[in-house]
């Protein structure tokens, strides 16, 4: 991304070059006495679309994340 603001002018030299990052430890083990059952994600998804306000936008969300079986880091 920078390399093209350097072409056009924007920039005298690209200032994230030899700029290294590593990405946090994420542990891909999966405690299976954490994951809800069906049942429980039921109750739970119902109680969050009950509350005010924002509660259908989290039901939406949360019954995604779960229903896609998706990690913390994929959501």
């Amino acid at each position: 991304m920078f390399g093209v603001a350097v072409e056009r002018g924007y920039f005298a030299q690209n200032p994230v070059n030899g700029l290294r990052r590593t990405g946090p430890e994420a542990a891909d083990e999966l405690d299976p006495d954490c994951v809800p059952n069906p049942a429980q994600v039921a109750r739970l998804l119902a109680a969050v679309k009950a509350l005010p306000g924002r509660g259908p936008h989290l039901y939406t969300f949360f019954g995604c994340m779960y229903y896609a079986a998706m990690r913390p880091a994929e959501a």
